[in-house]
């Protein structure tokens, strides 16, 4: 079976502002790069720190600064969403790997 690169490279921990303005400040792409051919990507949202809603656990909730401001990622609203929500990409968290996966396992193994 060959390979296609996808017209549109993206990398799984990659940040994106979103397509229309939300509250959401970003997205950060969740999914395997295997699986960049499809339509959709899993997904979830890094809001300011003062909006979100599961910030009081650090490990289910990390922070990241961007920009010089706090940003929480709130990892129980993770989704598979259409590609085509997705604005520019501005960044990538990939170096904060392991708290983004320490976040990922606690939803899944409550470890």
């Amino acid at each position: 079976m060959e390979r296609r690169v996808s017209a549109v490279l993206m990398a799984q921990f990659d940040l994106y502002l979103p397509a229309r303005p939300m509250r959401v400040a970003y997205f950060i792409d969740l999914q395997t790069d295997f699986l960049d051919r499809l339509n959709t990507v899993v997904v979830a949202p890094l809001v300011p720190e003062e909006l979100a809603e599961t910030r009081e656990h650090r490990k289910l909730s990390p922070r990241f600064t961007i920009d010089g401001k706090n940003h929480v990622l709130e990892a129980v609203h993770l989704a598979a969403i259409e590609r085509k929500m997705l604005g520019p990409k501005v960044g990538s968290l990939a170096d904060q790997r392991y708290d983004i996966l320490a976040a990922l396992d606690f939803i899944f193994t409550g470890i």
